[in-house]
């Protein structure tokens, strides 16, 4: 019985905020990779354009859709960046808020403190053209290539109030300000809206079918991911990505059942399941200590020498590169569509998961300590290898000093990791297909919502979704 004790005691730990660190990446969901941009109307006109027996079935099948979607889960995503997870944070210079100011270099004038509080709602809208091409080879065999051309808009939309008696002085007025300096080599909440736009992850897929009853099949394909992101730099904490660095290898399984089927009427079942293994390459991360706590990778640092008094920014000595692999990558697609003579009608569902990445460390920890503040703003020498972020110079949250000059400890890999993810989406769609030139063609509109449950809610992007499909046939 105790060791069941103990079991559920672990549990609620685990899902309590004793637990709780903020994240200094984010890694978004990439657009190659979701089954409902990808198989929404054109898996069904792929399979049941016309009879497969007939003489001149295209062999070509070409689907372009444009694409908008935007994050609306604002609160919730907050608390991923934010320290211990909190959707606020108090900034105070004398120890008693969330965060200790004077390891930004934000006080006020002998006789008050400074005091703020702080919050960001961050935001990504993605849009884009997301494109599909199908070849129908014979024997039952199929290739596919998928990518998308797209443009991304991320947003912290950061809030701070300030209500320090007096005016601040050193060398910033508000801790939005102190966070976004522009010294900062990683980990900067800038007030800026950032873009980026270029090609996601191509994948590539090679399958066979096997057809019975006529309109029903049973598939199985490999897939393969190709890279064409940039490598990570870490310098925002909501940093914009479009494409990765890792390749990608998997397989998948597709069916698709007629359920009913008289006349001009047919409804039909369909699922996917793709599972994508992606491996190993080098980024650069930004890591909290083990021994110092959330956001401890914000703390100054001095180094060990005679001339080092003035404080420098533990970001960058924090941020290291590393060899991340991201592992599993699961999408399930399911849905119903409904055909009646020209025009379909489908509604599905989309799970997504993904698993917590694994991080290597390739360089040893950088020999500096944590600074020792009481001689602020210059150094005194010394370190104060315990500190936290939450601390100031006077009790009773005060910084303690080391006897001797202690360098920094381990790094807490999670805090620079993108934890597992667990999404469900819903769509639905019309289309209406017809002959253009005496080819198959469709044309269709799809809308569709992104949610999470439980701490996924922080760690996914919860968003709405709308984009067309054209598909064209040769």
């Amino acid at each position: 019985m105790n060791r069941l004790y103990k079991l559920f005691f672990i549990l609620f730990l685990i899902n309590s905020n004793i637990f709780a660190i903020s994240r200094s990446i984010f890694v978004p969901r990439s657009t190659t990779r979701d089954s409902t941009l990808e198989l929404s109307q054109s898996n069904y006109f792929f399979y049941h354009n016309e009879d497969r027996c007939a003489k001149y079935r295209p062999w070509f099948y070409y689907f372009f859709s444009p694409f908008v979607q935007r994050s609306f889960n604002d609160k919730d995503l907050a608390k991923y960046f934010l320290k211990c997870n909190k959707s606020c944070l108090s900034i105070r210079e004398d120890g008693l808020g969330d965060v200790g100011s004077l390891w930004f270099a934000a006080m006020t004038p002998i006789g008050s403190f400074f005091n703020s509080t702080y919050s960001v709602r961050p935001v990504r809208t993605a849009y884009g053209v997301y494109f599909n091409m199908y070849f129908d080879l014979c024997y039952g065999l199929w290739a596919g290539i998928e990518a998308a051309a797209m443009g991304v808009h991320h947003n912290l939309k950061p809030c701070e109030n300030v209500t320090s008696p007096a005016g601040s002085i050193c060398n910033f007025k508000t801790f939005s300000d102190a966070i976004d300096n522009c010294e900062f080599k990683a980990g900067r909440f800038t007030k800026c809206k950032l873009t980026k736009g270029g090609v996601d992850d191509i994948q590539v897929k090679f399958g066979h079918n096997y057809y019975f009853r006529e309109d029903d099949h049973f598939g199985s394909y490999l897939v393969l991911s190709i890279p064409t992101g940039e490598r990570q730099s870490s310098q925002f904490a909501f940093e914009p990505l479009i494409g990765s660095r890792h390749v990608g290898l998997g397989f998948g399984l597709n069916a698709d059942f007629n359920l009913y089927g008289c006349e001009d009427h047919s409804l039909n079942w369909m699922f996917d399941f793709k599972y994508l293994y992606l491996f190993q390459a080098r980024q650069k991360r930004l890591f909290d200590l083990c021994a110092n706590g959330d956001w401890s990778r914000y703390l100054q640092v001095v180094k060990n020498q005679p001339t080092s008094l003035q404080g420098l920014a533990g970001v960058n000595f924090f941020s290291q590169e590393v060899k991340v692999t991201p592992q599993s990558d699961i999408n399930f697609w399911t849905a119903f569509h409904y055909q009646h003579c020209e025009y379909n009608f489908e509604f599905g569902y989309n799970l997504w998961w993904r698993q917590k990445e694994k991080i290597c460390q390739i360089c040893p920890n950088p020999s500096v300590a944590i600074a020792n503040l009481p001689g602020f703003p210059t150094f005194q020498g010394g370190s104060a290898s315990s500190a936290n972020i939450s601390q100031a110079i006077l009790p009773p949250n005060q910084i303690p000093t080391d006897s001797t000059f202690t360098t920094v400890g381990n790094f807490n890999f999670n805090s620079g990791k993108t934890p597992a993810v667990l999404t469900h989406k819903l769509y639905a769609s019309f289309a209406y297909d017809y002959f253009m030139c005496s080819h198959p063609a469709i044309v269709g509109i799809t809308t569709a919502c992104e949610f999470a449950t439980g701490c996924n809610k922080r760690n996914a992007l919860e968003q709405w979704q709308i984009f067309l499909t054209l598909g064209f046939t040769y």
